[in-house]
């Protein structure tokens, strides 16, 4: 069967399970709700759950079209002073998930955890949200086991894996999910959340776009949305810029901290943070050593030419940019170790390791040789070969329409001080996506755009990386009161506040007023900017599916190929 062929069988199929089940649920999960809503768990007691729990196990649920259902077991379990039914099973061919429901005071909330990398295993990791004892979460393995997120191996010659990683895995188990809490509960749930970042923040990018009545709400954190240009080039070029031909690594890790001190002596802002990177204008040549040396405290011009090349992210022969908004933001240096640049040990950096990975096993319609590697792709004339593959992978359709006629709603968030991906390009899509809107006032009323200063990827960094995002959502899809600012703060070692930030929907940002510490969040106002930066940036494939030499009119030079 062809891909094309494949991809419309899938598809239909969907379609149908979805409708079939749509039609015999008790609360459609796309309506627009506005109520506050609280609930006890639907009669379930710990006494009635004991039975009705394991019986989960003895019920057949292969009988939904898009999703036949096998469960493994069913049993109570506590966790943290709290009883669930712990459920675990798979849906064909193979997407394990494991299922938790409240005994005590479910609040009638599924809340859908999504998975990193290329997944592999189930893990119910919920990434910035506050208390969430009282929803049945659920998490998945993207339809295959692996022993590590950056293994690839398993999507050799398997089209209906890479299509489970791609985009089925999801839906289907949020179908499961429903018709099993349903069964347990006696009632469907009444608003059904998401919450990932990095690969999670691509599936929920995802289901808005394919299936947007799977859920009322959606928080997607530092999304790879572009995930064929994202791992094959934009992470590749790390392993083509930093090696020589012999293997050898230019740009050690050891100097990273030369770079990311330069960067925050000249744009850290009264608080140490870098609030606005594309303002921030990096003269790596500042530290070259003196010509014929090396040394701790400078770059040789090899290792100047490879900072600058971070920064410009790939191009090809024309100086094209390759990916849009380019490359690493300004103030995300630190981050490099180990992501894009190898530590003492390690073989190659993590963006490397899964370029090639993806390349090898996920990336052509045509599969390469398993030893095939990043310094076998063209960067001037095999970005065509990722196009089909990237229908299955890329989530990069910015027509939300269907979402928001839904009732859905969106909260994006990415790292300012992202090194693994690009914030740029989360920028760029948000502009796509407002763009087709009708602007920014049409857009926030159902999808909004935060912006975490000095947050590294998904987490960590010097940044305000800690903060709740799904309280905001339900509040949003419960109460329709939409975020008008999210607190964020940075912890220390032993978990203290040392900075404490509001974060404002893009395209506002805090300023500080001038009056207090610089390190309290009520010292920040919200600025609206006269004229919001023009995120539409050019690269290669910026109206998707050319491949011309030269960038288009009336596009915004990328950051990285700025110079101050």
């Amino acid at each position: 069967m062809t891909l094309s062929a494949f991809l419309a069988v899938a598809m239909l199929l969907a379609l149908a399970g979805s409708q079939a089940l749509g039609s015999t649920s008790k609360a459609a999960s796309g309506t627009t709700l506005t109520a506050s809503y609280t609930s006890t768990s639907a009669g379930v007691t710990v006494a009635s759950a004991s039975t009705r729990c394991p019986a989960l196990a003895q019920h057949n649920f292969t009988g939904m079209a898009a999703a036949p259902t096998v469960i493994s077991s069913a049993a109570l379990t506590a966790t943290n002073g709290n009883t669930y039914c712990e459920v675990q099973g798979y849906v064909a061919p193979q997407v394990q998930f494991q299922l938790m429901l409240p005994v005590q005071a479910w609040n009638r909330n599924l809340l859908f955890v999504g998975c990193g990398g290329f997944c592999g295993n189930v893990a119910l990791n919920v990434v910035h949200a506050g208390n969430t004892d009282n929803y049945a979460v659920v998490a998945e393995n993207q339809g295959h086991y692996s022993p590590s997120e950056l293994d690839g191996v398993w999507a050799w010659n398997n089209l209906p894996g890479q299509v489970d990683w791609g985009y089925r895995a999801v839906h289907v188990v949020t179908l499961a999910s429903k018709q099993i809490i349903d069964t347990f509960y006696g009632s469907m749930p009444k608003f059904s959340y998401f919450d990932g970042c990095s690969d999670g923040g691509r599936e929920g990018l995802m289901e808005a776009q394919r299936y947007p009545r799977d859920f009322n709400g959606i928080a997607a954190g530092d999304p790879n949305w572009l995930q064929n240009y994202l791992a094959a080039v934009a992470q590749g070029w790390m392993q083509k810029i930093n090696y020589t031909a012999s293997g050898t690594q230019i740009l050690p890790s050891s100097k990273l901290a030369l770079v990311n001190n330069a960067i925050y002596a000249k744009c850290a802002g009264p608080n140490g943070l870098i609030t606005n990177p594309a303002g921030c204008h990096p003269d790596p040549a500042a530290l070259t050593c003196p010509a014929g040396t090396d040394g701790a405290n400078c770059l040789t011009s090899a290792q100047v030419k490879v900072v600058e090349e971070i920064y410009t992210g790939p191009v090809n022969k024309h100086g094209v940019s390759l990916y849009p908004g380019g490359g690493l933001p300004a103030g995300s240096e630190n981050g490099w170790a180990a992501l894009d640049v190898a530590v003492p040990g390690q073989g190659l950096p993590f963006a490397a390791d899964f370029a090639n990975q993806y390349l090898r096993y996920l990336a052509f319609t045509k599969e390469p040789s398993p030893s095939y590697s990043v310094q076998q792709f063209n960067f001037n004339t095999d970005l065509s070969l990722l196009a089909r593959k990237g229908l299955i992978y890329n989530a990069a359709d910015p027509n939300l329409t269907a979402f928001d006629r839904a009732g859905g709603k969106l909260i994006l968030y990415h790292g300012g001080s992202d090194p693994l991906i690009s914030p740029y390009g989360t920028l760029y899509y948000y502009d796509e996506v407002t763009d087709l809107a009708g602007g920014i006032h049409a857009t926030q009323k159902f999808a909004r755009l935060f912006m975490v200063p000095g947050m590294y990827h998904c987490g960590g960094g010097p940044g305000v990386s800690t903060f709740d995002v799904l309280t905001p959502l339900t509040k949003w899809v419960q109460n329709g009161t939409p975020p008008s600012q999210i607190l964020a703060t940075h912890l220390n070692s032993s978990g203290q506040a040392t900075v404490s930030l509001p974060l404002f929907p893009y395209p506002a940002y805090a300023k500080y007023d001038g009056h207090g510490s610089p390190l309290q969040t009520q010292n920040y106002m919200e600025v609206m900017p006269a004229r919001p930066a023009d995120n539409d940036f050019c690269w290669i494939d910026r109206r998707g599916g050319g491949h011309e030499p030269h960038p288009g009119n009336r596009c915004t030079p990328a950051p990285g190929l700025q110079r101050a």
